[in-house]
């Protein structure tokens, strides 16, 4: 059975789940949904970490995606999808967790009656963790950083278990975290 934990602001809603693979092998997921278009659109960070000490990344598991969905007067609605493999260069990976960039969609204002909207917005990511000691708890922590300046270099990402940062700083806010426990995996 999967367990979720979700954080909400009156922008967002983040949703952390652990769910179960097999013996000893879990799916860490974490799904970001914009109720409320952000103003500023450059790179967000979003990111699962894990107690190192205790679990670890199973390589080449990781995946994410982002879809958003456009209107134009011309063109109606449109649904677009970007896709984050893993030869992805977006992924931070490290053994305290992985994160991922994500370059969000802004709007058009070229081409008068064909200029695009952006209307909805949501984005997810994964990865699997195996145990790397006998243990008898799991930890997710989600992350979730919002660019709210545009600099002209790309965010440098901090992650293991608990502590998350993005830099440069200044240029970032932060979501409410969220913590999933599963005890005895």
């Amino acid at each position: 059975m999967d367990i979720t934990v979700e954080s909400s602001t009156s922008y967002k809603t983040m949703r952390t789940v652990i769910a179960r693979l097999g013996t000893q092998n879990y799916r860490l997921k974490q799904s970001i949904t914009w109720s409320k278009m952000p103003s500023n659109r450059y790179v967000d960070v979003t990111g699962i970490g894990i107690n190192p000490s205790f679990w670890g990344p199973t390589p080449d598991s990781q995946y994410g995606e982002q879809k958003w969905t456009t209107y134009s007067h011309m063109s109606g609605t449109q649904s677009h999808s970007a896709i984050y493999n893993t030869s992805s260069t977006k992924w931070s990976k490290g053994i305290g967790g992985y994160a991922l960039r994500i370059d969000l969609p802004n709007d058009s204002f070229g081409g008068g009656a064909d200029a695009k909207t952006v209307r909805s917005l949501t984005s997810y990511m994964y990865y699997a963790v195996r145990p790397a000691a006998v243990n008898n708890r799991l930890d997710a922590f989600g992350h979730y950083a919002h660019q709210e300046k545009n600099s002209t270099i790309s965010p440098s990402i901090s992650l293991s278990g608990l502590a998350f940062s993005v830099s440069p700083t200044t240029s970032f806010s932060y979501h409410p975290n969220t913590h999933v426990l599963k005890t005895n995996p």
